[in-house]
């Protein structure tokens, strides 16, 4: 975590720095801070004289749980085509599209159509894959003909740095 001592002609900016739990994050001898395990610290800083201090919060949490924290604002869905109503069902005829943000490589394993995001066992399609998308790269999947019973949403089955996980979309949204 980066700091400044203020004025900037302070003539002591020498800092001292402090864990509340060394269990969790550790300060180690060149001032830098090194995780150990998941869970919350306050990081203390005092300028050698005790006159002054500032305290940061540092929340370790595990790869996985900072992936699936991230994934959906790294992942961009967009749908192209159009929802025509035939013989009183809603279908969708087009394409849709997946943008890798990211900086590693995504997988997508699979894409779900619901008609309800709790309804796991109402899905209207599936659509297996195995693509990968670079980092910065769409990828469009094919055309896809569903019927839009009720609340219709898209499940994302990706793989991101080893770890597979699942993004919900709803589909009226993309």
């Amino acid at each position: 975590i980066a700091y400044n001592v203020l004025p900037n002609n302070a003539t002591n900016k020498k800092v001292v720095i402090t864990s509340s739990d060394n269990n969790v994050v550790e300060v180690m001898s060149n001032n830098k801070l090194r995780p150990k395990n998941i869970g919350s610290a306050k990081i203390t800083y005092t300028t050698e004289d005790g006159n002054h201090s500032a305290v940061a919060v540092v929340n370790v949490i595990s790869y996985i749980d900072w992936i699936k924290n991230n994934i959906p604002s790294m992942i961009g869905v967009n749908r192209t085509g159009s929802i025509i109503n035939l013989d009183g069902w809603t279908t969708f005829q087009g394409k849709l599209a997946i943008t890798n943000r990211s900086d590693k490589k995504i997988v997508v394993s699979g894409i779900w159509f619901f008609e309800t995001k709790n309804s796991y066992l109402s899905a209207i399609g599936s659509f297996s894959y195995g693509y990968e998308i670079a980092r910065y790269e769409t990828y469009y999947f094919g055309k896809y003909n569903f019927h839009d019973v009720y609340e219709p949403y898209v499940k994302l089955d990706i793989i991101y740095d080893g770890i597979s996980l699942s993004i919900w979309k709803k589909f009226n949204d993309l």
